[in-house]
């Protein structure tokens, strides 16, 4: 006796992101402009580890202090002291370390990790998780904005 397995689940279809589009993250009433890392700035970040217990792993909080200052492109939501609106500061195409640092003081919480760990990889076709796992990220919105519809 055969039996004949069909696959009913529906056919996923590969998608990239161009270089050139830009990605809308918003956590915790802060609203960054993220772009699409290059294959070399992956690299860049997963290259950060360190040792523990003689092991060698990541670093997750320089990979994830690399990954803000490749990607973001734009901040909304934030005040500085007196009360103006808080730019961001560049060094050629990257923020600079200092702007990276003031950043990480917004204190995002770790729900901010989780979501950097899938978007270093460019991952903002699915809902975004806890690294691991199913359980979904509370207050965490994604919308990939094309070059035609990106403000000048």
């Amino acid at each position: 006796m055969a039996f004949l397995i069909r696959n009913t689940r529906e056919k996923i279809v590969p998608t990239i992101l161009s270089m050139k589009d830009r990605i809308r993250f918003k956590i915790a009433d802060v609203e960054f402009t993220l772009k699409p890392l290059s294959t070399l700035e992956q690299s860049q970040i997963s290259s950060h580890k360190k040792m523990e217990a003689g092991v060698e792993i990541e670093d997750v909080l320089m990979s994830a202090f690399a990954y803000v200052k490749y990607a973001v492109k734009d901040i909304s939501g934030v005040k500085m002291h007196n009360k103006e609106d808080y730019k961001l500061e560049f060094e050629g195409d990257y923020l600079t370390d200092d702007c990276v640092s003031e950043i990480f003081t917004l204190n995002l919480g770790v729900d901010f990790f989780h979501a950097v760990q899938a978007l270093r990889f460019n991952q903002v076709d699915q809902k975004m998780t806890y690294l691991g796992t199913t359980k979904p990220l509370e207050g965490v919105e994604l919308e990939v904005i094309s070059p035609g519809d990106q403000k000048k």
